[in-house]
């Protein structure tokens, strides 16, 4: 089941934080930006250095292009505060961080930074 907690969904790679379930909550955060009109401003990815979370921002990305989201993705792996301070530096739309945080390593997750650069709150993640 994927149910977003603080700061977003994390889970065990593989397990529950698979390819198809990303998709799922990319194509949800896709909605959104749409829902709310502004999904024409860019879209920040950036991931850490965890396993796979290069991969996973990539197969984000393609959501997020498909739905007519233009993407600034990262091209290294990069801490969660350059990432949120990229939303307010770029004007964007929102960001999404392919992390699991303080977590062990098997997890992955993924982080909804929307467009005031802040963690998502209780009424967007719903």
């Amino acid at each position: 089941m994927i149910k977003f907690g603080t700061d977003g969904w994390r889970a065990i790679i593989s397990d529950e934080f698979t390819f198809d379930n990303l998709r799922k909550v990319a194509y949800a955060i896709a909605l959104y930006l749409k829902s709310q009109n502004i999904g024409s401003k860019p879209m920040i990815i950036g991931y850490d250095a965890r396993f796979l979370a290069d991969k996973f921002a990539e197969e984000a990305a393609k959501i997020f292009l498909a739905n007519g989201i233009t993407c600034l993705f990262a091209e290294t792996d990069l801490p969660t505060p350059v990432v949120a301070w990229s939303v307010l530096d770029r004007k964007a739309s929102g960001a999404i961080m392919l992390t699991a945080s303080h977590n062990p390593a098997q997890y992955m997750g993924i982080k909804f930074i929307p467009d005031y650069g802040g963690p998502a709150n209780t009424g967007i993640t719903k």
